[in-house]
């Protein structure tokens, strides 16, 4: 937040200024400029205006009405009581004198009142800074100035974050989520010390500052679910809530130390905690956002490649089929599209990265096509994928261009990502499967894992999770689940594929449970195209 100006210091002590200060220097100004005005002989002086000096000093400090009376005052001095004393160069009649007080009233009461209002509109704009303009609850300007106060100590900096802020917006509308939140401050104020600022960070959280660390009242605060007793429209509302906790030192400032604390209720609301103090890898999130921001420079100077991964045909001798993966270098690291690809997702940068990828698989697929290599490749399609108009379309006429091609493709779509976008992705999936792409559902057993979809969507295979072959040869109930899809997959003519295969045991497991299609480090880790090739040549990748 920027230093107070002069002007804002100004306005914000103008009447609540020292009276007696101001009282004393009007009584001054008045004396000295009646005696400069005695010597230069009166009235009729040019430096008569001096008298304007004190009318204008009360109208910047003082009220209307005190306004009134020193411009009376000042009339009076400069006229009769100069006529009185006799150093006027003539007898100054009633009418003049009647004439200066009416215009030095005018003038006194004009400037005022013009200071009045501008004072007034300082008001409103200060309190809009200070405080929420829908709730009028306090917000972190409203105690700037105490936060020097904080530095150089051990003071606390919590932040109350409102997990269910959408539900409870869509149960109650916008003022009704208003008048929620002037309730939960009033419980907020009413739990911890009254030295303690309660601020309104956004419409999602509160933050706190404690002036130290109180361990009992944080242990309270971590119950906040079950103490906030709070009604809006007679509903009995339930509030979830994650703190994050951040110490005010020295290394740090009003608006950073609330960034920590965001960034520790932040990740105790992605681990499901009740709370969570700052550390140093919470800075994840601004991690991401850094290579958010150098997306489109990645994309522009080349620095994304792919990989491939083979998926293993139980009943071929040599693998058929490979899935592209993209990496991304980053410096000196290579980054997996875990570590981008959700990030990526929030804009429109996605469809660029998804069509350097489906571009680059063509020219990889039709590089392997004239060595006299024949297959299958399978790329991952994002949610952002399947809602955008103008991707669709550019696939889809790649895949008419290149129509061997859609006979030798496969896409790979989570049940969540079908699941958010039903009534988007339907049609965009049976376009796909009536080019000849083959269609596999990925992840199935991690989220929905609805039954509907096996019936209601055009899917060709379905890829088990790698959460549930991790650990299957110690897990008998795993074991059940999965030969248990792999027979329902069978009865629908779906071929069934598991991924995370990383030892032998695994992979005889699942082959004894009747699974085709296998994939994982256990094989191979992906490869370049040219290390794919090489390991193509070099092995026997027969797995019976």
């Amino acid at each position: 937040m920027p230093k107070l100006t002069w002007v804002d210091d100004f306005f914000r002590h103008r009447l609540t200024r020292n009276r007696l200060w101001i009282y004393t220097l009007l009584v001054l100004t008045l004396g000295m400029n009646t005696l400069f005005l005695i010597t230069q002989g009166g009235v009729p002086s040019a430096f008569a205006h001096i008298m304007y000096v004190p009318i204008l000093m009360a109208a910047f400090f003082l009220n209307v009405p005190l306004t009134m009376l020193v411009s009376f005052i000042s009339a009076m001095l400069s006229g009769p009581f100069m006529s009185l004393i006799g150093t006027s160069y003539y007898q100054e009649t009633t009418q003049a004198s009647l004439n200066r007080l009416f215009f030095f009233i005018l003038v006194g009461v004009l400037v005022s009142s013009m200071m009045k209002y501008m004072h007034a509109q300082y008001q409103r704009l200060h309190t809009l800074q200070t405080h929420d303009y829908a709730t009028n609850l306090p917000k972190l300007a409203a105690y700037q100035d105490r936060f020097k106060d904080y530095q150089n100590t051990q003071a606390v900096a919590l932040t109350v974050l409102i997990n269910n802020h959408d539900t409870l917006v869509a149960l109650l509308g916008i003022e009704g989520y208003e008048d929620l939140l002037k309730q939960v401050y009033r419980v907020l104020k009413k739990i911890v010390p009254p030295q303690t600022l309660v601020m309104l960070g956004d419409q999602r959280r509160f933050w706190l500052l404690f002036d130290t660390c109180h361990n009992d009242i944080i242990q309270q605060l971590k119950s906040l679910s079950d103490v906030m007793h709070v009604e809006v429209k007679n509903i009995p509302l339930y509030l979830d809530f994650t703190l994050g906790q951040s110490v005010f030192d020295e290394n740090t400032d009003s608006i950073l130390v609330f960034k920590e604390a965001d960034l520790a209720a932040i990740y105790a609301k992605q681990h499901k905690l009740s709370h969570s103090v700052f550390q140093q890898d919470h800075l994840k999130v601004q991690q991401d956002s850094e290579r958010l921001a150098q997306l489109p420079k990645a994309l522009e100077a080349g620095a994304f490649f792919l990989v491939y991964q083979p998926i293993l045909d139980l009943h071929e001798p040599q693998a058929k089929e490979v899935e592209a993966l993209i990496r991304w270098r980053h410096g000196q690291d290579i980054l997996s599209p875990m570590e981008f690809i959700p990030l990526a997702e929030q804009t429109r940068l996605m469809n660029a990265i998804s069509t350097y990828v489906i571009q680059q698989v063509i020219t990889d697929w039709t590089h392997l096509q004239a060595q006299g290599v024949t297959v299958k490749m399978t790329l991952n399609l994002s949610q952002r994928n399947l809602v955008d108009q103008e991707f669709k379309e550019m696939f889809t006429a790649l895949l008419k261009e290149h129509a061997v091609l859609a006979s030798h493709l496969s896409v790979e779509i989570t049940e969540s990502t079908y699941m958010t976008n039903t009534s988007v992705a339907f049609p965009f999936i049976q376009q796909l499967s009536r080019l000849g792409v083959r269609i596999i559902l990925d992840d199935f057993g991690k989220e929905y894992s609805s039954l509907a979809l096996l019936r209601d969507i055009p899917i060709d295979a379905i890829k088990i999770d790698r959460s549930f072959i991790q650990g299957i040869e110690h897990d008998t109930a795993r074991q059940a689940i999965i030969q248990t899809i792999i027979q329902l997959a069978e009865q629908l003519n779906l071929d069934v594929i598991a991924e995370g295969i990383e030892n032998s045991t695994v992979k005889t497991l699942l082959k004894d449970l009747g699974c085709r299609y296998l994939q994982g480090y256990y094989f191979t880790r992906p490869l370049t195209l040219r290390s794919l090739t090489q390991w193509w040549e070099a092995n026997d990748t027969s797995v019976s």
